[in-house]
């Protein structure tokens, strides 16, 4: 284990699956990982350009005219160690492997580059995890405790549009931190990859509050 496998985990966590699928030139069932960072081409890229330094292949596909992912065969077999499965809308969870460790660090950093964000509201600026996942916003909570982060858990009601016109509405959770100093403290000791997260905190350090998320 080491500090960039700790964060693929994280991305893997936050916005992966792993699935199968029959190679139609060999006639065999493969398998690969799967990025889905929505319409953020930078993100999209900047998730190659990691795995590539691990070696590990990785590529940009259209998923249509507006959306992206990114899929890599060889980082099937790396997540498989920690017992990643593709089926995790609920049930996942940071692997013991790297709780009370200094790579849970590494791991937040991969959760919220995928489910994170940067704000501001009425309250000034917030960082915050959103998950459908119980048990994983309980354990995000516990390891920005152990690391001397203040945060706060809220339940609620998720909105997204279909595209048949539909309300989808979906139980949510989210963990915020509001200091602006455990802010700091988080962005300078964990971070993020994805470069929204990077410039709206770098817009905050130069005083421009754009009230936008990212």
């Amino acid at each position: 284990m080491n500090e960039n496998i700790a964060t693929l985990v994280g991305l893997h966590i936050g916005d992966g699956s792993l699935s199968k699928w029959v190679n139609k030139s060999t006639g065999k069932l493969q398998e690969k990982w799967t990025l889905y960072p929505g319409d953020n081409i930078k993100f999209a890229t900047s998730v190659v350009h990691f795995l590539n330094k691990l070696n590990l292949n990785a590529k940009i596909h259209p998923k249509d005219k507006k959306y992206y992912r990114v899929d890599s065969y060889d980082a099937v077999a790396v997540l498989k160690r920690y017992f990643l499965t593709g089926n995790k809308t609920k049930t996942v969870d940071i692997p013991k492997e790297f709780v009370q460790t200094p790579l849970i660090n590494n791991v937040l950093k991969g959760i919220f580059s995928c489910d994170g964000c940067i704000a501001f509201g009425n309250k000034g600026i917030y960082l915050s995890f959103d998950t459908v996942s119980e048990r994983l916003s309980n354990s995000i909570m516990k390891s920005l405790k152990l690391l001397k982060l203040n945060a706060y858990l809220y339940k609620y009601e998720g909105l997204r549009k279909l595209p048949t016109g539909k309300i989808s509405k979906k139980e949510m959770f989210c963990v915020r931190i509001w200091s602006k100093s455990d802010i700091n403290k988080f962005m300078k000791e964990i971070g993020s990859i994805n470069p929204k997260h990077l410039k709206r905190y770098k817009e905050w350090l130069r005083g421009y509050p754009s009230g936008q998320r990212g």
